[in-house]
């Protein structure tokens, strides 16, 4: 009697196994008619269209600082490690 056991484990894997593979079938039937499977590679960038073509565009330019600006910025640069140095030289002593 425990032999019989295991024999019906084995069957009852068998058909489930059998039916696993046979829905597997079914499911990429229904997924290649909806259209929905994409397949292998790098999916699209958000809000890209599929109808829309890509056009040779110029490159966007670069926003470039002002002779003025770069100046302020280097002095708050400046200023701002100058103080990070001396809060650090502050703490060693």
């Amino acid at each position: 009697m425990t032999s019989s056991v295991p024999e019906a484990l084995q069957r009852a894997l068998k058909t489930m196994k059998a039916r696993r593979d046979e829905l597997d079938q079914e499911i990429l039937v229904l997924e290649r008619m909806v259209g929905d499977r994409r397949g292998p590679g790098r999916p699209p960038k958000r809000g890209a269209s599929k109808s829309k073509k890509t056009s040779v565009t110029q490159p966007k330019k670069k926003r470039q600082w002002s002779e003025e600006a770069r100046k302020r910025q280097a002095e708050r640069a400046r200023k701002m490690w100058a103080a990070r140095k001396a809060k650090t030289t502050k703490k060693k002593k």
